[in-house]
């Protein structure tokens, strides 16, 4: 396999398929020929490429089932480094789609964050009527409260920054899968207030990052308990929580910090010493594909959001899982004008020497 696009394309149907069938699996649905489009695409592009190169080609869903659970690198595709960085990662992990499956699943949409109908909606909503707070908190609480009770969705609604969204709100979510039940229970992910999931292994939060956080709040099955739909939970939540936990710490810091300012031209937009700072918060698995993604993308400076200077952020557990992130990344992008990436630490550690620097010059 030697055309990079034609790589692009058969990453993203096989992982779009694979979440698919990973969402159908949840609702109890059994699978079953036809599989989704984007998954039948994706097999007949793979069965081609393995029958170009002389490797046996599949035979059917078990083997890319069989093959997903191992490594891209160990495929024998020959795919290009920038789409798969090590080549060490997997597109399933016990039974679960891993972040680069969900990032390969939105590479062929504009924007992951219009991923899902209901976000299009609330974006054009609060634009139209100019009410950038609603847009605030309709965000931030899917972020924060990935699982809810039929009554409280209900008290949420009544909340006048969210009511205008009232009616979005009420199929923002949907009822949690029984099969996450135990003791009569539904139980909360320690870390991120997910839900836990039944596995082979017994109960692990969908998001694999939070592996080890064990068990937090119980919620009686019997109060009608909901969680966010697929598309909200992977490309709003999950990314959203580093984002919060920024916002958070810039504000024990003393800093005014407002997020996703202009309707999210950007994720923070604060002042430090009389110079407005502008921050995205990236949140990927393949620093490879991210500064590909990015490699001339400036980020924007509309009207009264204005900034100095720019910065690319990233979460602290990235150059955990791989020690040379941040040199990834650089390595394919373009770096604009006043605007420097970092990871989360560096760049707080950065924030605190100019605060400390701006009190010395009072």
């Amino acid at each position: 396999m030697t055309d990079k696009l034609d790589q692009i394309h058969l990453l993203s149907n096989l992982a779009r398929g694979l979440v698919s069938i990973y969402d159908a699996g949840l609702s109890g649905s059994q699978i079953r020929s036809p599989y989704p489009a984007s998954l039948e695409r994706g097999m007949h592009q793979l069965a081609a490429h393995q029958i170009s190169i002389g490797v046996p080609p599949i035979a059917g869903l078990q083997d890319v089932f069989n093959l997903a659970r191992q490594p891209l690198g160990t495929w024998g595709l020959e795919f290009d480094e920038t789409l798969i960085g090590t080549g060490s990662d997997a597109l399933i992990v016990r039974d679960k789609p891993t972040d680069i499956c969900l990032e390969w699943a939105s590479e062929e949409d504009a924007e992951a964050l219009f991923q899902s109908e209901i976000m299009r909606e609330v974006f054009d909503l609060c634009i139209e009527q100019n009410i950038p707070e609603s847009y605030i908190a309709f965000r931030k609480l899917l972020i924060q409260r990935q699982v809810l009770t039929a009554l409280e969705r209900q008290r949420l609604k009544r909340q006048p920054e969210l009511k205008p969204l009232r009616d979005i709100l009420m199929r923002a979510y949907q009822p949690a899968p029984r099969s996450a039940v135990e003791d009569g229970n539904y139980w909360l992910c320690a870390h991120c207030g997910g839900l836990l999931l039944r596995d082979r292994d017994g109960f692990a939060c969908e998001n694999m990052r939070c592996a080890g956080s064990g068990r937090g709040e119980a919620l009686s099955a019997d109060n009608d308990v909901l969680w966010l739909e697929g598309g909200l939970r992977r490309y709003i939540s999950r990314p959203g929580l580093p984002e919060i936990t920024l916002q958070e710490e810039l504000k024990s810091l003393g800093l005014n910090v407002t997020l996703w300012p202009a309707f999210d031209a950007y994720d923070l937009h604060f002042a430090v010493n009389d110079k407005v700072w502008a921050v995205d918060v990236k949140d990927w698995s393949n620093p490879y594909l991210l500064g590909s993604k990015l490699a001339k993308k400036v980020i924007p400076a509309p009207q009264n959001w204005v900034w100095d200077r720019a910065f690319y952020v990233f979460p602290d557990d990235r150059a955990s899982e791989q020690r040379d992130y941040l040199r990834a990344f650089k390595s394919r992008w373009q770096a604009p004008s006043r605007t420097i990436a970092l990871m989360m630490s560096d760049f707080i550690d950065l924030v605190k020497r100019e605060i400390k620097k701006g009190r010395q010059n009072a």
